[in-house]
């Protein structure tokens, strides 16, 4: 998403693997042996974010960290 603005990953690790998982994104990784596979992506850095457009309305009426999308 291109868009600006949105919420860091939380650093409670339970809740972050929630929050990755909920996003269902795929990422390109070369095995070594000039295959790639598909995996689950991973944030890079601690300050990645997701758009506040891949919230849903009740995200922001129950605690954010423990929901995302559903």
């Amino acid at each position: 998403c291109n868009k600006t603005g949105g919420h860091r990953f939380p650093a409670d690790k339970e809740i972050r693997a929630k929050w990755i998982q909920a996003i269902k994104r795929l990422e390109s990784k070369d095995d070594g042996n000039g295959k790639v596979r598909l995996v689950k992506w991973q944030p890079k850095t601690n300050r990645e974010i997701v758009c506040r457009a891949h919230f849903l309305p009740d995200d922001y009426r129950k605690p954010l960290y423990g929901s995302i999308g559903k």
